[in-house]
């Protein structure tokens, strides 16, 4: 049995839920069109990596459901340039990505990149 996790938001609290993708993406509306916009700090993510922010804001969405959503929604040409955009880069981010750990918690930029990896690898468009 696979679970994921699904944040819901209720007005200005997040809460989490843990459980079968199909049965949590009944709870809210997965619309990839609501989701929230992010805007990473510049500041935490190295200076290699920068020109890809607007690539993680846009495909790095933590929540399972909203993220399968917006992937299912994006068109040919979206997925092909993301494509482009990554490759020969996805090493680079990984590296970085690697270098959190206890004693350095994962900030919310590279959360962004991480699950802007995880749609390349959901949609099969991974470009190393």
């Amino acid at each position: 049995m696979v679970f994921f996790i699904y944040q819901i938001r209720k007005q200005k609290h997040g809460i989490g839920e843990i459980g079968e993708f199909n049965e949590l993406k009944e709870k809210v509306d997965p619309a990839a069109q609501n989701r929230t916009e992010m805007g990473l700090n510049p500041q935490n993510v190295p200076d290699h990596l920068k020109d890809l922010i607007p690539m993680a804001e846009k495909w790095g969405i933590g929540d399972d459901v909203i993220r399968t959503d917006f992937e299912e929604k994006a068109s040919a040409e979206e997925k092909e340039e993301f494509k482009n955009k990554l490759k020969g880069r996805t090493a680079e981010v990984s590296q970085w990505l690697d270098s959190f750990n206890d004693d350095k918690p994962m900030s919310e930029e590279a959360g962004s990149f991480m699950f802007m990896l995880e749609a390349l690898d959901e949609m099969g468009i991974w470009p190393d």
